[in-house]
């Protein structure tokens, strides 16, 4: 088979997957959420990657506050890599004291529990993080000291006036993990009406929609997500599937070292 004979081939089965996906896809239209500044915001996600379990979910502390609180799932990662880190470490001291010295098992014992304790600190800072929203107060912030004491806070970008908020926005994200596994990672965001953004928290949770829902309605805002801006393929507005496919081909032929 000729090599003319073999790329009309390929062109005919690149078009027929193009017109069977265009058939059946839709496509993201911020204008349908019926705002203008959904159109000018970012919509990718603001913290790349999240977990693939439940990290925080919204209490309603009173009728006029709520709190995304870290889960006791996120506590017990959190607690599990300390744990493993700090007992190596006390293992290795241990070894050291009873006269072995570090060219035993304690600097096994001390490369072990590095990285453990190294990632339960980092778990600790990242993913046990308060958000509070109080009517009362007229803000929201990060922590546990609110604006009206510490007004730093709002310079740092960690507080700002509930009154400022527009809208709350869902941004989800294929992440991909160990052993070649991926998971949906969502985030949740708070939208200001200058079309800034500030990001609350991403994890894998299925209620992490639920939690946006009722945040929003508390917040007496829209809430905004790409699924309920979703339109039919429109072949006069939006690039062809297969006009997708042929960018790409084109873009890895272009690229250094490429056949």
């Amino acid at each position: 088979m000729d090599y003319s004979r073999s790329m009309g081939l390929f062109d005919s089965l690149l078009e027929s997957i193009g017109r069977y996906a265009d058939s059946r896809r839709t496509v993201f239209d911020p204008s349908l959420l019926g705002d203008p500044l959904a159109t000018r915001i970012e919509w990718s996600p603001m913290v790349h990657g999240g977990t693939n379990i439940r990290t925080h979910a919204l209490h309603e502390i009173s009728g006029h506050r709520m709190e995304l609180r870290p889960t006791l799932g996120t506590w017990g990662f959190v607690g599990l890599f300390l744990a493993i880190g700090a007992g190596a470490f006390y293992a290795a001291i241990h070894f050291r004291f009873r006269g072995f010295g570090f060219d035993s098992p304690s600097f096994l014992l001390l490369l072990f529990g590095v990285p453990f304790f190294g990632i339960g600190l980092w778990a600790l800072r990242r993913m046990t993080v308060r958000q509070t929203f109080d009517t009362r107060e007229g803000s929201w912030w990060t922590g546990s000291v609110p604006p009206s004491e510490d007004p730093s806070l709002v310079r740092q970008g960690r507080a700002a006036a509930l009154s400022g908020i527009h809208a709350v926005q869902l941004v989800t994200e294929l992440v991909r993990g160990n052993k070649g596994k991926s998971y949906i990672s969502t985030e949740i965001n708070l939208v200001f009406h200058d079309g800034s953004r500030r990001h609350l928290v991403d994890h894998g949770g299925r209620s992490i929609s639920d939690d946006a829902e009722r945040l929003a309605r508390f917040l007496g805002v829209p809430l905004w997500s790409k699924d309920a801006a979703r339109r039919p393929f429109d072949p006069a507005r939006d690039p062809s599937f297969e006009q997708t496919l042929r960018g790409r081909f084109a873009s890895r032929k272009g690229r250094p070292g490429a056949p």
